[in-house]
């Protein structure tokens, strides 16, 4: 199965930058993408907001602004496995593959 390695960059509040890694199955990711392209056409009116740390939050106004945050580039599996190895595997998620850093995986989002 095909793999993904996604960077996630956002700005919090012009103060510092948040930075996330994630290695996806293609697919998962693709889906993904297209269920937040639906969010936000459905709830045009609402933010999503992706706390992390104690009690910051960034929020996206915009499918445009969600879909700023991040670059993908097709991997191997053997460099998806090298980054699970790196990465020491501490966070891997069972259903969804390996993750670093803090990374925006909206639940609303996910197939």
């Amino acid at each position: 199965m095909s793999k993904v390695l996604i960077a996630f960059q956002a700005d919090y509040a012009d103060e510092f930058d948040v930075y996330g890694w994630a290695v996806r199955d293609a697919d998962y990711w693709e889906k993904l993408q297209a269920n937040a392209v639906a969010w936000f056409a459905n709830n045009p009116s609402k933010t999503l907001d992706f706390w992390f740390g104690g009690n910051e939050v960034i929020e996206f106004d915009t499918i445009e602004d969600f879909q700023a945050a991040y670059a993908s580039k097709p991997i191997t599996d053997n460099q998806a496995e090298v980054l699970a190895v790196v990465w020491g595997g501490v966070c891997t998620h069972p259903r969804v593959g390996i993750t670093y850093g803090h990374f925006c995986e909206p639940s609303e989002f996910l197939p």
